[in-house]
């Protein structure tokens, strides 16, 4: 399970369930502070409501503060797309460093 945080607020939990490089499918648990994204999800170039990145970054949290927090790792990597799909269903990307916004 990795924790998604927003700064030092905790967004969300992630759950993998499985994979398709480069994304990784599972299950999402809203955490105490999900509001903080929830009305940034839309509909996206395909199924299910996808994070608004760059709405996000411009209400002042910049993609450097997407962190993933894994329990059994200690280095954190970085959210770079969060898809909700059916009921808890979610897809997700993550990388290294922090997504490049345009």
């Amino acid at each position: 399970m990795s924790k998604w945080l927003v700064g030092d607020r905790h967004v969300a939990s992630l759950v993998v369930v499985s994979g398709d490089f480069p994304w990784l499918h599972g299950r999402m648990e809203p955490g105490p502070d999900f509001a903080l994204a929830a009305e940034y999800f839309e509909p996206g170039p395909a199924d299910g409501r996808w994070l608004a990145d760059e709405a996000l970054a411009a209400a002042g949290h910049p993609t450097s503060t997407w962190l993933l927090i894994d329990e059994d790792d200690d280095e954190p990597c970085y959210l770079h797309a969060l898809v909700l799909r059916e009921g808890d269903t979610v897809s997700w990307r993550f990388g290294l460093a922090p997504l490049e916004l345009d």
